[in-house]
């Protein structure tokens, strides 16, 4: 089944051959052997600057962040919101309805009413708290380090996260 957009579903056992890690199995000697790197003194400077420019930075590249009116809309009008939405419109329809055919008491239209403040109340209140969530998500964030301890050229030295390339020998403290 292909879908428009999307990419053709493999099997799993595809998808594991197009990842093979074993670095983490393998012997240090071999894993060096293979990162073309020393214990001793790491990487030359020229040679992380070659990786870096090939490879790019050390980041995570964010998700597309969905714009804040699309999340207000969707607390708005998604899920139970919708019927009550519906049970609001068929409330008016209903009092419409009734004040064409004859003079009748106005439960339907106050009912509608009620119905639609209490989807805008808890719809605002939602997004609200699903904003404050977001803040302090992109908080924790802010809380990795941006900077290590590495080995170049035989030197320790601190240097941003973002400069690490594969094969850089990097000092792991606790804490």
């Amino acid at each position: 089944m292909k879908l428009r957009g999307r990419h053709p579903e493999k099997n799993v056992e595809e998808l594991k051959e197009e990842i093979c890690m074993d670095d983490h199995t393998i012997p240090m000697e071999e894993l060096l052997c293979r990162l073309e790197t020393s214990l001793d003194k790491g990487l030359s400077q020229n040679v992380a600057v070659e990786r870096l420019n090939r490879d790019g930075i050390n980041a995570l590249t964010p998700p597309m962040e969905t714009p804040e009116i699309i999340k207000f809309l969707k607390q708005l009008f998604g899920g139970f919101s919708l019927l009550l939405w519906f049970g609001s419109v068929l409330c008016f329809f209903a009092y419409t309805l009734e004040e064409v055919t004859s003079s009748a008491p106005k439960d339907y239209l106050y009912l509608g009413i009620v119905l639609a403040v209490v989807v805008c109340v808890t719809g605002l209140f939602s997004y609200y708290q699903e904003a404050k969530s977001a803040r302090i998500m992109k908080s924790f964030s802010k809380m990795v380090p941006q900077e290590t301890m590495v080995l170049r050229d035989g030197k320790h030295l601190n240097m941003e996260v973002e400069n690490l390339v594969v094969g850089d020998v990097v000092n792991v403290k606790c804490g």
